[in-house]
């Protein structure tokens, strides 16, 4: 698939997915306090999601590159340059940026 925009909201397995999703991120909002590290963790993953299920349309990607940028400037304000979430959001940026030059 190129993007989320790409699936088909009626077919049954893209509701299923997408109830399966919606329920995570429920129970994952639910579990973590803002401006925590499990938090900017969880956008990181939220954030990564599609990429990670092989998302490759160029417009999307763009989009996840500026979210992370977006979310790395909080994580260093808040947890620090050295903290564990901002090294992982520069390696899944650094990542995305690489999937665009292909």
């Amino acid at each position: 698939f190129t993007s989320p925009d790409s699936f088909d909201l009626n077919d049954t397995e893209v509701i299923a997915a997408n109830k399966f999703f919606d329920s995570w991120q429920e129970v994952e909002d639910e579990i973590v306090d803002d401006d925590s590290e499990g938090y900017y963790r969880l956008l990181l993953s939220k954030n990564i999601f599609y990429v990670d299920a092989g998302a490759t349309d160029k417009n999307y990607l763009m989009d996840v590159r500026e979210w992370l940028g977006q979310d790395l400037d909080n994580v260093e304000d808040i947890l620090g340059t050295d903290s564990n979430v901002a090294t992982e959001t520069k390696e899944q940026m650094t990542r995305v940026e690489k999937l665009l030059e292909a």
